[in-house]
């Protein structure tokens, strides 16, 4: 396989993430501070600007998505050499050098935006009011209604088939590299984040996207919950071969970082195609109005 196809999978995961959607999350934080308060919002139009920073978030990110890229082509030009043998003592082939400086600039790229995702909301908590009346939604919410029954069934039967696997594996001493079991630790992390970040999603409460974007925001966030929790068995039946045979299946981890940067660009590039759909401000259909809670003795 060329080196070029990682390449254009990895500048396109790394520019669709660090560079186009941090300008589509400066636009939701408008968005977020009307669903929580229009009223507020309309006096203070600078607020979305002003709460995260926005312009220097947006630049920053767009910085280390440019130098990642740049650092991509660079080497891939045989402008830029390989900074020595890793840990192991083995050189890195060229693949293994894209995906290093793509995966070092998506970690640093979500550590800056989750840091401005926080700020943002604790300042919205903090100085936006709750409008005097919100809207709720009578849609019902369920994991049953979003993924069926037989994707839910082959799914954690997958699973916990793979944890399984590397449970016996380990119980009869059948591994071969002495970081057998912190893999077994991820494995067992990631089942349960995947897991209940789906649970979450499903049952999360409405909000301003949901308003913005309908219910198919939902399932398509529950649905891209259960693609994720794939990558256990995947990744773990790789990684369990190699525990088994000794060997290092550099083909079999090469397919699955890039499928996986390819799922993610996909995803990234599925949000910048959401368009919010109109909203009438004084109804909405499948919602309710209902005033805010003011004095908790009331009834």
């Amino acid at each position: 396989m060329s080196d070029w196809i990682d390449y254009v999978i990895y500048v396109t995961f790394i520019a669709s993430f660090l560079i186009l959607l941090p300008k589509q999350m400066s636009a939701w934080n408008r968005m977020v501070l009307a669903d929580r308060n229009a009223a507020w919002l309309a006096a203070h139009p600078e607020a979305p600007t002003h709460y995260n920073g926005s312009r220097v978030h947006l630049w920053v990110a767009r910085a280390i998505g440019a130098a990642a890229i740049a650092a991509m082509t660079a080497f891939q030009l045989g402008l830029l050499s390989p900074f020595g043998p890793r840990a192991n003592g083995h050189t890195p082939f060229d693949w293994q050098v894209l995906w290093d400086i793509a995966s070092t600039a998506s970690l640093a790229g979500t550590c800056w935006l989750v840091g401005g995702l926080v700020l943002f909301g604790a300042r919205c908590l903090n100085k936006v009011p709750l409008a005097e009346q919100r809207r709720a939604t009578l849609e019902p919410r369920s994991m049953e209604g979003l993924v069926s029954l037989p994707v839910r069934v082959a799914t954690y039967g997958a699973v916990v088939a793979t944890l399984v696997a590397w449970l016996v594996v380990g119980a009869m001493h059948r591994y071969s590299s002495p970081i057998f079991w912190p893999r077994v630790a991820i494995l067992l992390f990631l089942s349960a984040f995947f897991f209940f970040m789906t649970r979450l999603m499903a049952n999360r409460r409405p909000n301003s996207f949901d308003a913005a974007f309908g219910p198919a925001i939902r399932r398509s966030e529950v649905r891209t919950g259960f693609a994720l929790q794939w990558t256990i068995p995947v990744i773990g039946g790789v990684r369990l071969y190699e525990e088994l045979t000794n060997t290092l299946a550099l083909d079999a981890s090469r397919l699955i970082q890039l499928v996986l940067a390819a799922f993610l660009a996909w995803g990234f590039l599925q949000w910048l195609a959401w368009t919010p759909k109109p909203q009438d401000p004084n109804s909405s259909p499948g919602k309710s109005s209902r005033p805010a809670r003011s004095d908790p003795q009331e009834v």
